[in-house]
């Protein structure tokens, strides 16, 4: 049974008019919808009158394009909903692709992970940590990997209720299943470890088994499986994943630029 939306196809918001919903939660609504000179847009409605989705899209817009990410275009209020509109990459996301394939090929993963290092590098220097990097917020489009949706993305100097839980069990780091509110960008070189891991074995690194035991297992994850993945690429990337991978943050790399150095000189661009 279709989730209950807000809005509908055809509606003007904002002055552009909505096609079809493309995710409904319980406080948030992504449409793809378009504009005369823009073509297709997604417009994502923040119904919970929470500002903080509002000041990141800000601060996307104000930086432009960067590598890797999705652009945010704009940001207006329609409806007693904050809005944010950004472009549309496409709808093929990493998640279709390992349902539909085998596990990736090395030399895919390699791109893949040098893409998304480049795009948590750009996001970590305007103090922003995504908290919900996973195959579902990745849209392999045309021009390569996309990372998209900052709905739960937050300033690191920004404070929340102690205990607050946000994300992707199956994605996020051990600190963030703790408390979410703790997190720096570490914590998002963690999740795209899971999410590397996933499309070289393809099988999830913390399978779902509900919020509270899903996130169990992450707070209480083994060392990362670095036999495992020595037997299916290469020792020097294996190496840089599973130190990504490390329960204790201090043990990861400080930032997504350090891990992309380390990668850029085991294996340097063509």
């Amino acid at each position: 049974m279709a989730a209950e939306t807000r809005f509908f196809p055809g509606e003007l918001a904002g002055g552009f008019r909505l096609l079809a919903p493309l995710k409904v939660a319980k406080k948030t609504e992504t449409w793809l919808a378009c504009d005369v000179d823009a073509g297709r847009l997604v417009i994502k409605f923040q119904m919970d009158g929470d500002s903080k989705p509002l000041c990141v899209a800000e601060t996307l817009v104000a930086a432009g394009r960067l590598p890797g990410l999705t652009a945010v275009l704009g940001t207006f209020e329609y409806a007693r909903c904050r809005c944010v509109v950004m472009e549309y990459a496409g709808d093929r996301t990493l998640c279709s692709v390992l349902r539909a394939d085998k596990p990736m090929a090395f030399a895919d993963n390699l791109i893949l992970l040098r893409r998304m290092l480049r795009a948590l590098d750009a996001l970590h220097c305007l103090g922003i940590v995504h908290r919900d990097v996973k195959p579902g917020n990745i849209v392999m489009s045309d021009d390569g990997a996309v990372l998209t949706d900052f709905g739960i993305a937050r300033f690191v100097a920004d404070e929340e209720p102690a205990g607050t839980v946000v994300g992707t069990p199956s994605y996020m780091s051990p600190e963030q299943a703790r408390d979410s509110g703790k997190v720096d960008v570490r914590s998002d070189l963690f999740s795209l470890g899971s999410v590397l891991y996933e499309s070289i074995t393809g099988r999830r690194r913390f399978p779902d088994r509900g919020l509270a035991r899903t996130a169990l297992d992450v707070m209480n994850c083994a060392r990362p499986p670095h036999g495992e993945m020595t037997a299916l690429v290469p020792e020097a990337f294996a190496k840089i994943l599973c130190s990504m991978m490390e329960r204790d943050r201090n043990a990861r790399p400080n930032s997504a630029a350090d891990a992309l150095r380390e990668l850029d000189a085991m294996y340097p661009e063509s």
